[in-house]
C-alpha cells in the first residue's frame, strides 16, 4: 500500500517524541468522497448499515473470524469513522480513529493522546484500487486538522515492507477456554476497573520505562495474580471478533514484577484465562504463555506507531488498551 511506504523511519530519542507528516488530498477511486462520522452525527440506520458492512467483508470470511461489532461500540465518545461508497450507493470502504487512551510519560510531561487505526475494510472487488491509500490519507488530513496526531495500528502476519520499524513485534497463540468460578483460582483476584488504574499508576512509578497506554472506557476484565512476590496485572477485552460464533478475548495489559519467570508465567497464564466469565477463546503473546501446550500458534503480530516514535520498553510486560 502506496500510503505505508513513504513512511520515514525515526530513530527513539525518549519516551514520547513528535514526528508529524503532512500530506496532499488525493482523487477518490469511487468519485465520491468520503464521509466522516461521529456518534454525535451517525443516524442509527447508518451504524447498522456499517456494522452490517464490517461482518460480512472485513477480514476473509468464513476462512477467517467474523468482526462483529455492536452498534453501541461501533464509535464511541473520542472516535472518527470515515466511509466511501461506489456510483451505485453501496459502501466500498471504511476505516475508524478510534481512541486508546493516554501515554504514561514522565509526570513533568504531558500525555499525549493515543488512537487506534482499525475497522479498515476494502470490499473485496475494491481491493488494491486505491481505496485504502484515499481513506489513510483523508483520515490523517483531518486528524491533524483537529490535534490529534498520534496514532498507533496492528498489524498481523508479516511486517509491512516500509523503512518504519514496528515498536512491537510478537507471536500470537490462542486456546479454548472454559470459565471458571474465581475462587477455584486462589492467586488470581478479580478487580475493579479504578482499583486497576490505580495499580497502572503504581506500577508506572516503579517501572516508568515500561510501555502503558491506558483508557477508562469499559469491555475490560482485570486479573491480579499473585503468588509470593511473583505478581501480574493483566486485563483480557471483546476482540468483536466471533469464530463459528464463539467469543474471543485478547490481553491487552501484562504487567509483571520483577521476579516472575517463565514459569511463573506459563503457570500464571492459564490460571489468569481459567477465570474469564464468558469468552470462549482468548489470544495471547506467545511471550507470556511459555511452553504449554494448552496454547496453539496463530501467527505474528506488529504494533506500529504514526506520527510519533517512543523509547519505552515493550518486552515481559506491556499494556495497549483497546
Amino acid at each position: 500500500m502506496v500510503f505505508w511506504n513513504i513512511i520515514p523511519y525515526y530513530s527513539a530519542q525518549s519516551p514520547f517524541s513528535s514526528h508529524i507528516i503532512e500530506k496532499d488530498a488525493i482523487s477518490s477511486p469511487t468519485g465520491n468522497t468520503a464521509v466522516r462520522i461521529t456518534r454525535e452525527t451517525a443516524t442509527p440506520e447508518l451504524i447498522v448499515e456499517i456494522c452490517t458492512y464490517l461482518r460480512t467483508h472485513f477480514g476473509n470470511p468464513p476462512h477467517t473470524p467474523v468482526l462483529d461489532i455492536p452498534e453501541s461500540q461501533l464509535l464511541l465518545q473520542h472516535d472518527y469513522l470515515f466511509y466511501i461508497r461506489d456510483k451505485e450507493g453501496q459502501m466500498v470502504g471504511t476505516i475508524r480513529y478510534r481512541y486508546t487512551g493516554k501515554l504514561l510519560v514522565d509526570t513533568s510531561a504531558i500525555c499525549p493522546d493515543i488512537y487506534r487505526v482499525d475497522a479498515f475494510c476494502i470490499r473485496p472487488d475494491w481491493r488494491k484500487k486505491g481505496v485504502g491509500d484515499y481513506l489513510l490519507t483523508e483520515l490523517q488530513r483531518y486528524v491533524n486538522t483537529k490535534g490529534h496526531h498520534y496514532s498507533m495500528f496492528l498489524k498481523e502476519g508479516p511486517q509491512l515492507s516500509i523503512m518504519h520499524r514496528p515498536l512491537y513485534s510478537g507471536t500470537y497463540v490462542y486456546r479454548s477456554i472454559k470459565a471458571k468460578q474465581v475462587t477455584q483460582v486462589i492467586q488470581v483476584q478479580t478487580i475493579s476497573n479504578v482499583q486497576a488504574y490505580h495499580m497502572l499508576h503504581v506500577y508506572h512509578s516503579m517501572y516508568p520505562n515500561v510501555c502503558i497506554i491506558r483508557n477508562q472506557h469499559g469491555n475490560q476484565h482485570w486479573r491480579y495474580y499473585k503468588d509470593g512476590y511473583s505478581t501480574i496485572l493483566a486485563c483480557f477485552q471483546d476482540t468483536y471478533q466471533r469464530l463459528h460464533e464463539k467469543r474471543m478475548a485478547w490481553c491487552t495489559a501484562w504487567l509483571e514484577s520483577s521476579v516472575v519467570t517463565d514459569e511463573i508465567r506459563k503457570e500464571a497464564a492459564i490460571e489468569l484465562t481459567d477465570t474469564l466469565p464468558s469468552f470462549d477463546y482468548v489470544w495471547m503473546n506467545k511471550r507470556w504463555v511459555g511452553n504449554h501446550l494448552a496454547w496453539k500458534q496463530d501467527g505474528g503480530f506488529h504494533w506500529y506507531t504514526y506520527q510519533w516514535s517512543t523509547n519505552l520498553e515493550l518486552d515481559g510486560s506491556m499494556c495497549i488498551l483497546d
